[in-house]
């Protein structure tokens, strides 16, 4: 999290994308490894399924990211509940059966500072920073990718996150 605040307060990395030939399958593993004491803790399954290509990305920013979905995947969710990490070729999808964003909160998702209202009746539903999405959002663009959230209220959230795919003929014959 100190990261996080330091990110937020220098309004992002200031330094430039350092754009290189990622294993988007291996990161998105790795990371949930990193996950997995949290997740247990939180009393929740972490779960990767598919395979995931070559991608172009910052190394750094892609893990900060990942890392920010999957904290906000696993705070959100409940006892039991479960997280998924689904890769698609050049993408992936963190999907939780959590608390959800209500409706009116979902257009300003991913602003800075942006607090969702707690969900009625949840006072164990923490408070995020309000800040991981905004930055996620930023380092993703930098490096080229796309992120989207799609939510509903008491029922789950899904952030899919978009790289550029390593083209097989450009990657000569150093595999």
């Amino acid at each position: 999290a100190e990261s996080l605040l330091r990110l937020a307060r220098t309004g992002a990395d200031l330094r430039d994308a350092d754009i290189e030939v990622v294993d988007l399958d291996g990161m998105v593993r790795e990371t949930a490894e990193r996950m997995e004491p949290l997740a247990e803790s939180a009393g929740v399954n972490l779960r990767v399924e598919g395979r995931g290509k070559r991608v172009l990305a910052d190394h750094e920013w892609l893990e900060q990211a990942l890392l920010v979905v999957l904290g906000n995947a696993i705070r959100f969710s409940e006892r039991g509940g479960r997280v998924w990490l689904r890769l698609k070729d050049a993408a992936v999808v963190v999907e939780d059966e959590g608390v959800g964003i209500s409706e009116a909160d979902l257009p300003y998702v991913f602003e800075r500072f942006y607090q969702g209202r707690r969900p009625s009746g949840r006072e164990d539903v923490p408070e995020g920073f309000g800040l991981g999405l905004a930055i996620c959002k930023d380092l993703v663009e930098r490096m080229g990718g796309r992120i989207s959230l799609a939510s509903e209220e008491g029922v789950g959230t899904m952030v899919e996150i978009g790289l550029t795919e390593v083209e097989k003929s450009a990657e000569g014959t150093d595999s």
